[in-house]
């Protein structure tokens, strides 16, 4: 018998003297039915009540599947004390009883042997299962690799989801015999290029569908949260290396956008390529497709441009004279036909030497504007201007960019 020690206890009166020939009561928590106690590990039965030896002392061993209520009288049936709904002090929690009373905050182990640890919600907790979310609320659970489609459980706290195999569905436990507050987290760890589903039990939801809209792919992890009707996510879509990766925006992305095309909030608007465009015009002129259009939500744009990734060519921004006076290269920003910003390269500043030219990174040509929510489309003109000499710019092989930041 597994009994938890009270030891050699010493019990005093009112007054703090010890209480000599002392008779402890011990009862069925919440009643007046007797319980029994033991004098040691071994489950010898003490007699109910216990009598204090003269100096006031009793060998107490309690049941740790129990709960208990003490009273204390002294030797002529006085009563000293009572203490109701007392749960032994064991190295190991104590496994939940359905003839045990339970009063708010006592903690019990259920019996699968995974040592899950459940929390009394209420006093007077009498024969309500660990499973019932009203009286119970589990604390954490356990760690689980699988290789099938499975129905999780309320014990699985991490499920590593092995999809090498194939893509696998597992189906979250029902949300009515589920602990309010309980998490599930589930982490695709295959390395097959297959992907993990998660989906409700019966017409349970996961995020408002039955099968959560997203799915897992290697490394991908998300968690799920029972709210008591249905499964809340904490993170969606799901946060990994591989998400990252698929908003950033990539050379082949950029080569993949069409002229003009209309980005909704949050997007980021990319034009087609400018080709190889030249002009020596003193008047700002238009580069050929770097054009944009976007919606906005009413934050800062940054407008920039980016190489268009296509291979085999290289970006240039230049700007160049064929005679010997310093060029300016001017860069005009224009929100729908306004013309919103400025900026210019500058070279020869004192007699340069005729067929000079200043080449700088696309990258480097980059605006911010900040215009209340709308829908505007930004274009990009350039013009050279020099006193004497035929001055030039050059565009080639890149795109407009625009975003929301």
């Amino acid at each position: 018998m597994n009994l938890s020690p009270e030891l050699r206890k010493r019990y005093f009166d009112q007054s703090g003297i010890p209480l000599a020939g002392g008779q402890l009561f011990t009862y069925v928590a919440g009643t007046t039915t007797p319980q029994v106690t033991y004098s040691n590990q071994t489950g010898t039965t003490n007699t109910n009540p216990v009598v204090l030896d003269s100096a006031g002392y009793a060998d107490v061993w309690l049941d740790p599947t129990l709960s208990y209520k003490f009273q204390l009288k002294d030797a002529s049936g006085n009563l000293q004390w009572t203490v109701d709904n007392v749960l032994p002090s064991v190295s190991g929690l104590a496994s939940w009883s359905s003839t045990t009373t339970y009063s708010q905050g006592n903690i019990v182990q259920d019996s699968s042997g995974q040592g899950l640890l459940y929390v009394s919600l209420t006093n007077s907790n009498t024969g309500n299962a660990l499973s019932n979310t009203s009286f119970w609320r589990l604390f954490a659970g356990n760690v689980r690799t699988l290789s099938s489609n499975t129905t999780l459980a309320v014990t699985d706290n991490m499920v590593r989801s092995n999809s090498t195999a194939g893509s696998l569905t597992h189906t979250l436990p029902p949300c009515s015999t589920s602990p309010i507050g309980l998490l599930i987290n589930v982490k695709d760890v295959g390395t097959g290029g297959n992907t993990t589903s998660v989906k409700g039990s019966g017409t349970d939801l996961v995020d408002g569908n039955n099968v959560w809209s997203n799915t897992l792919s290697s490394q991908m992890g998300q968690s799920f949260r029972n709210n008591g009707t249905s499964w809340d996510t904490t993170a969606n879509p799901p946060i990994s290396t591989v998400n990252i990766a698929a908003q950033a925006i990539t050379q082949s992305l950029l080569a993949s956008r069409s002229t003009g095309s209309t980005v909704p909030a949050g997007g980021v608007a990319i034009s087609a390529s400018s080709g190889t465009f030249t002009t020596t015009s003193a008047s700002p002129v238009a580069v050929t497709n770097l054009s944009v259009t976007i919606t906005t939500t009413g934050r800062p744009v940054r407008i920039f441009l980016q190489s268009d990734g296509s291979a085999g060519n290289t970006t240039k921004v230049t700007c160049g004279n064929t005679g010997t006076d310093p060029v300016s290269g001017f860069f005009y920003l224009n929100r729908g036909a306004t013309q919103i910003a400025a900026e210019n390269m500058e070279i020869g500043a004192g007699n340069p030497a005729a067929g000079q030219a200043l080449t700088i990174p696309a990258g480097s040509i980059q605006f911010l504007d900040t215009p209340a929510a709308g829908t505007y489309t930004y274009s990009l003109q350039v013009a050279p201007l020099s006193l004497n000499g035929s001055p030039f710019m050059d565009v080639e092989f890149v795109v407009l960019v625009a975003y929301e930041i």
